[in-house]
């Protein structure tokens, strides 16, 4: 069964739980193309895994690159903002959602974090060429994303992490999202 990336919402994608949703794309990503340090975490993310170089990006449409960009990005700078900004409850968020890390390409960027926008401007692309913000093609995103982005977060920090004030975890997560990805995504919904 295939999934018609074109008509899906972001939350069917992000939380289809076989055949195509998130989790799915993301194993099938990371399992095509493997990282180029062995020196990286067990889940890690590099931008030449999410290039044209890697099989499955490559012959995903538009829609789907940017759903799967979407959901990364979502999960990449989650977890980034609770390692920042809520250390004391990073081990417990680590472990409830072994979210990939987003690390730079070898050689030079090996082993460290890099700006969760990277995914859009890296998707499809050939390697080490990043198309500007304004290039990714947004409109193709679901009118939905953040809201289910917000819905996502707040619900798990409600569930899992009581010691967190939910709207607290959404400001600082909101209040990274860059200004050139917030503004081409509004401008094109």
């Amino acid at each position: 069964m295939t999934i018609d990336s074109a008509t899906m919402t972001f939350d069917e994608y992000y939380n289809r739980t076989f055949l195509g949703g998130f989790r799915n794309d993301l194993h099938r990503v990371m399992a095509a193309l493997p990282m180029s340090s062995s020196h990286a975490p067990e889940m890690a993310v590099q931008p030449r895994s999410l290039s044209g170089l890697n099989p499955v990006v490559r012959d995903w449409s538009t829609e789907r690159r940017m759903l799967f960009a979407s959901g990364l990005y979502l999960s990449v700078l989650a977890d980034q903002v609770c390692y920042t900004h809520f250390k004391t409850s990073y081990f417990r968020f680590r472990k409830l959602t072994e979210y990939p890390k987003l690390l730079g390409d070898c050689p030079g960027g090996c082993g460290r974090n890099i700006e969760p926008s990277t995914v859009f401007v890296a998707i499809g692309n050939p390697v080490g060429s990043f198309a500007s913000m304004f290039d990714v093609p947004l409109s193709t995103l679901p009118a939905d994303v953040f809201t289910t982005m917000r819905r996502e977060i707040v619900s798990f920090v409600e569930t899992h992490l009581p010691e967190i004030e939910p709207e607290a975890f959404w400001r600082k997560f909101n209040d990274n999202i860059p200004l050139a990805f917030r503004l081409h995504y509004h401008a094109t919904h």
